[in-house]
């Protein structure tokens, strides 16, 4: 009976290191697709603020121009 009790352990310690081994891994692929998500917004924004400096720079040469000729808008 001990034997059997041996074989029952046995069998749920490997039962429990699969499931832990799942988990980890299913927390690995969530860990990755989040950071592939943050990559891809991170990008995003960084075009947006791109456009808005180029913009923002534009706006100025405008200001300079007008003001070295004597130019208002």
């Amino acid at each position: 009976m001990k034997e059997f009790y041996a074989w029952v352990i046995l069998f749920l310690f490997i039962l429990l290191l699969i499931l832990f081994k799942i988990d980890s891994a299913t927390n690995y692929h969530n860990l990755v697709m989040q950071y592939q998500q943050n990559k891809e917004m991170y990008e995003k924004k960084t075009k947006e603020l791109e456009k808005e400096i180029r913009i923002l720079k534009a706006d100025v040469y405008v200001l300079q121009y007008g003001y070295e000729t004597g130019v208002e808008e």
